[in-house]
Parts: structure tokens; C-alpha cells; sequence
């Protein structure tokens, strides 16, 4: 299931069809899970970050980050570098759970580019360092981490990140308090999407874009789409002649009215709003979809 690649042992052979799938605490990042016939478990995450590979791959192996060393459940970190591409990493985390002992790794970092777009950043258990504080049980992790170059969004740069991680946490443990850390463990790649994220630039620039479509539209409606609009227009047209009654809304800047029809079931409701745009930038249809926006919109 293993094999051997930059000095490290990797997931390689498992596909997405291998994996049962986590619930994940970020809906942007998707989480799954397999187990070993040696009762470790294997967990995947992966998620696209506004971010080039490099930048993603820098932000992975900066262990000794500010960001990093102000974790509240990080006891002890530490780095030594051996070479450009290659350090020993050695860190202790106490999970905070009632009756588990904090865990500590020793890894060897290693990162390397495999292709002009890919870069893959792996650890693998070491057994340099001997000496084991008697506060932490030793734990072993097998990791492999993928960067991969996507089509640049709004002019900003696409990675898609793939985690693989196997997870062995020490002493007898049953495989479902592991299954259980998994997605604490897996919610560092949310942190990495989340200082990336680059949201509003994205639509600003894809909004443009869409402002563009419209401005410059000179497409012919065909019979079904004008017909589509005529029945909008009926009922916008029908629901002035209705007795409506206003709604109280959320904010004052926005007024609600809802009327019901008689002998319908259904209601039907109307909410106006003064936006501060114009006409096209309102309509402006997305000129693509961004891994942020919500599914369910």
C-alpha cells in the first residue's frame, strides 16, 4: 500500500473509491477515511486554496511560524534543518481529551517538486532522537502532502491540496477515538484554505468579467427564454393588484411585503432594496464558479 518516494512512505495506491467519507467541520475541505489490516487508519483531506504551489507547499513546512508556535495545544516544536529540501521536525500536542496523554513525533520534513506544477512535501517517523520525555507517549505518522497547479481564478493562482496521513497515535488505542481525532488533525488544511482565501478579489475580478457579458451581450433570445420572461413579468405585474401586508425584515434599508392568492396555497412575497451599484454589476452573472461559494445558493 506503501511505497517509497523522496525518503518517505506514502499513500500512493489508495483512490478516492478507498475512502469512507469524514464529516468534516469545513464544508471546503472534504475529509475521508480507510483502515489497515494493522488497525491504523489513513485519513485524506483535500481542498482548493487561492494560493500557487510554492507558497503552499513554503506555508507547510514553516513549522517554526509564528502562526504555528502560538497553538495553545502545542507543549514542544522544534526544527533542524539538514539541507534546502530536508529537516528533522519534532513536536508534542496535547489532544485535551479526558485520559490521553499528549502524543510526540519526531519526523524527517522533506519536500521536493515532482513536476512544474506538482510539489509534494512528505514526513515519515524517525528514531533519531531517543530520548522520550516521560510526560508524552511516542506516536508515528507517515505523511504526504500534494500541491497541485490549477487554472488561475480572477487572476489569482489555484492549488488543489490533497493530504494523506497515516495516523498510528500509540499505546492501545481503539480505531474509533483515532477516527475521532481525524478531522482535528485534517482542520490544519482548513487553516491553510482560510489564510489564503481570497474571496472578494476573486468575485471582484469574476464580476467584472460578468459586467462585461452584459454590457456587450448581443446573443438572440430564443422563443422559451422570452416566454420565461413574459410569465415573470405577469406575475410581478399580478402581485401589485394583490392586498399585500408588509414583513418586518432584518435591516431598515430593505422593505418586505408577502400577499396570498385566492384559492392558492402557496405564498408570494417581494422585498426591495436600494443598491448602491449599478444595473450590471447587480445582475452580473459569475464568470466562474469559485471553491468558496456556498452549494446550497
Amino acid at each position: 500500500m506503501f511505497t517509497h518516494v523522496c525518503g518517505a512512505q506514502i499513500a500512493v495506491v489508495l483512490t478516492e473509491a478507498d475512502f469512507e467519507e469524514l464529516e468534516s467541520p469545513d464544508h471546503l475541505v472534504k475529509m475521508g477515511k480507510s483502515y489497515e489490516e494493522d488497525g491504523a487508519v489513513i485519513v485524506r483531506a483535500s481542498a482548493t486554496v487561492d494560493s500557487s504551489i510554492e507558497e503552499c507547499a513554503a506555508w507547510d513546512s514553516h513549522k517554526m511560524s509564528r502562526e504555528n508556535t502560538k497553538s495553545s495545544t502545542g507543549l514542544a516544536r522544534s526544527l533542524v534543518h539538514d539541507n534546502e529540501h530536508s529537516a528533522v521536525f519534532h513536536f508534542a500536542k496535547d489532544f485535551r481529551f479526558p485520559g490521553f496523554a499528549p502524543r510526540e513525533w519526531v519526523l524527517r520534513l522533506l519536500w521536493k517538486r515532482l513536476a512544474a506544477d506538482t510539489i509534494v512535501v512528505c514526513y515519515e517517523s524517525i528514531n533519531e532522537q531517543n530520548e522520550v520525555n516521560s510526560k508524552y507517549v511516542r506516536a508515528s505518522s507517515s505523511v504526504y502532502n500534494e500541491y497541485k497547479r490549477l487554472e488561475p481564478l480572477g487572476g489569482v493562482p489555484q492549488t488543489l491540496v490533497t493530504w494523506t496521513q497515516r495516523i498510528e497515535l500509540g499505546g492501545s488505542i481503539p480505531r474509533q477515538i483515532v477516527t475521532a481525532f481525524a478531522p482535528k488533525l485534517l482542520m490544519h488544511l482548513s487553516k491553510m484554505r482560510q489564510k489564503f482565501d481570497k474571496s472578494l478579489e476573486i468575485d471582484g475580478a469574476t464580476r467584472a468579467q460578468g459586467v462585461g457579458l452584459i454590457t456587450h451581450h448581443e446573443d438572440e433570445y430564443s422563443e422559451e427564454e422570452n416566454a420565461l420572461l413574459e410569465e415573470g413579468e405577469k406575475h410581478f405585474a399580478e402581485f401589485k393588484t394583490m392586498k399585500a401586508k408588509g414583513m418586518k425584515m432584518g435591516t431598515p434599508l430593505t422593505t418586505g411585503d408577502i400577499a396570498f392568492k385566492k384559492k392558492h396555497r402557496h405564498a408570494w412575497g417581494r422585498a426591495t432594496a436600494t443598491v448602491r451599484a449599478s444595473p450590471e454589476e447587480v445582475r452580473a452573472p459569475p464568470a466562474h464558479t469559485h471553491a468558496s461559494d456556498d452549494p446550497e445558493m
